[in-house]
C-alpha cells in the first residue's frame, strides 16, 4: 500500500472516530436539549402569558394615569386658580396693608401734633392761671386801696360838713354881733352904717383861697398808674393842703392834673386826672402855676 493509502486510511479512522463521538454525543445531549427546549418553551410560554397581565397591568395603569392626569389637571387648573385668586387677595392685602401704614403714620404726625398742642394748651393754661391769680391779688389790693380811699373821702366829707357847719355858725354870729353894733351907733346917734348883707352859707372850697396864687413847686416821687395815684415831695409845712391841685409837667409840657387827697408834713399824695398820652413818672416836676 501507498504512504498516501495509509494516510487516508489513517484520516478515514480519525474522522470515523470523531464521528462517532459526535454522534454519542449529540445522542447523549438529545434528551438534554429537548428537556431544556420543553423547559424553556414552557418558560416562555408562562412569560408570555405574564408579560400580557403586564401588558393589561399597564394599560389598565396607563388608563388610570390618563385618569389621574386629567383629574391632576383640573385639580392644578383649580389650584391655579386659587393661587391667582389668593395672589390677587395678596396684593390687595398689601395694598391695604401699605395704606394702613401711611395712614398709622398720618396718624402718629397728627397724635405728635396733639401731644404739642397739649403741652402748648397746658402752658398756656398755666400761665392764665398764674395771671388770674395776679389779677386776683391786684384786685384784692384795689379793693383795699378803693376801701381805704373811700374811707378817706368818707372822712374828708365829714370834715367838709363839719367846716361848712362852722363856717355858718360863724357867719351867722358875725350877723348877729353885725346887728348889735348897728343898734349900739344908732343909740349914740352917730351915722347910720347899713347893716352888712347876710350872706347866704358858702360852700368851704369857695372860700379857700385861690390855688393857683400858692406858687408852690415840688416833683413827683411815686406814681401808681393802675390806681391814677402818685406822690409828690412836698408837704402841709411846704402849704400844701387838700384838695389842692398840682400840674404835672416835663419839659415844660402839660401831662396831666393831680388833685390832693391827704397831705402829710413833708409829703402828700392824690389822684390823677386829665391825663395826657405821656403817663407821668416819677422825677416829674409839679406845679400850681403854669
Amino acid at each position: 500500500m501507498s504512504t498516501l493509502t495509509k494516510i487516508l486510511i489513517v484520516l478515514l479512522t480519525l474522522s470515523s472516530i470523531f464521528f462517532c463521538g459526535i454522534v454519542v454525543t449529540y445522542v447523549g445531549n438529545a434528551a438534554n436539549y429537548k428537556k431544556a427546549y420543553d423547559e424553556r418553551r414552557s418558560t416562555i410560554s408562562s412569560l408570555t402569558a405574564t408579560n400580557e397581565d403586564f401588558t393589561a397591568q399597564i394599560n389598565n395603569l396607563k388608563d388610570q394615569m390618563s385618569n389621574n392626569k386629567i383629574t391632576h389637571d383640573s385639580a392644578m387648573e383649580k389650584l391655579q386658580k386659587e393661587l391667582d385668586d389668593k395672589g390677587v387677595e395678596l396684593e390687595n392685602y398689601k395694598r391695604d396693608l401699605k395704606d394702613a401704614a401711611a395712614r398709622l403714620e398720618n396718624n402718629n404726625a397728627i397724635l405728635l401734633d396733639n401731644a404739642k398742642t397739649v403741652e402748648m394748651n397746658n402752658q398756656l393754661r398755666k400761665n392764665a392761671e398764674n395771671k388770674i391769680a395776679e389779677l386776683e391779688a391786684l384786685k384784692t389790693n384795689n379793693l383795699n386801696q378803693i376801701k381805704e380811699l373811700t374811707d378817706a373821702i368818707f372822712a374828708k366829707d365829714a370834715l367838709i360838713d363839719q367846716h361848712s357847719t362852722e363856717i355858718k355858725r360863724l357867719i351867722e354870729e358875725n350877723t348877729r354881733l353885725q346887728n348889735i353894733l348897728d343898734g349900739n351907733l344908732q343909740l349914740t346917734s352917730q351915722r347910720i352904717i347899713a347893716p352888712a348883707p347876710v350872706t347866704e352859707p358858702q360852700d368851704f372850697a369857695k372860700i379857700t383861697p385861690p390855688m393857683t396864687t400858692l406858687g408852690l413847686e415840688g416833683v413827683i416821687t411815686e406814681v401808681k398808674l393802675q390806681d391814677s395815684l402818685a406822690s409828690i415831695s412836698i408837704g402841709s409845712a411846704d402849704g400844701v393842703r387838700e384838695q389842692m391841685k398840682f400840674h404835672v409837667i416835663r419839659n415844660n409840657k402839660f401831662v396831666c392834673d393831680l388833685v390832693i387827697l391827704n397831705v402829710n408834713a413833708d409829703q402828700a399824695s392824690g389822684y390823677l386826672e386829665l391825663v395826657s398820652d405821656t403817663a407821668p413818672r416819677a422825677g416829674d416836676i409839679v406845679k400850681t402855676n403854669f
